[in-house]
Formats: structure tokens, sequence, C-alpha cells
């Protein structure tokens, strides 16, 4: 399964790839039409927690890339910037 690939890596995204990774986080909650509040209460965790995770003043491992991925029901890759197989 995806989560264990990942996990078995790292579990921190590498800092090169991060603002990427984040835009495209913001990105897809846009396109829903969900605020922050509304992800951080859907992730069990604070608005402002949320907020400095997404701002990237936190750090975003990748269990919770797994849970924001599973949030949008896309694959991880897509915020990876990997093409599925």
């Amino acid at each position: 399964n995806a989560k264990r690939l990942f996990s078995s890596f790292t579990s921190y995204i590498e800092p090169q790839h991060k603002p990427a990774i984040l835009q495209k986080i913001e990105e897809r909650r846009r396109k829903h039409s969900y605020s922050q509040q509304e992800v951080a209460e859907l992730l069990n965790m604070g608005q402002n927690t949320y907020s400095d995770m997404e701002s990237g003043k936190t750090k975003l491992d990748i269990e919770r890339l797994y849970q924001i991925a599973g949030l949008y029901k896309v694959h991880l890759n897509v915020f990876l910037g990997a093409p599925p197989r």
C-alpha cells in the first residue's frame, strides 16, 4: 500500500519538494471550496495548525499528506507530482 511505501522512505517531505506540494494542497482545498477551518475540522486538527502546515511554517509528514489525499479521494501522486502507476 502507498502509505507504507512512502513512509518507508522518509517520514517527512523533502524540503525541495515542499513548496510545490503545499501549493497543490491549497489548490485542491480551493477547488473543493473548503476553508482552512473546514479542512482542519475534517482532519481533526486546529485551524491554526492546518494554516501553519499549508503555509509551510510547520512540517508536513507523510501520514498527514496521506490523510489529505484521502480527504480529497486522490492518490498521493497528485501532490507528489509523480504519474500514477
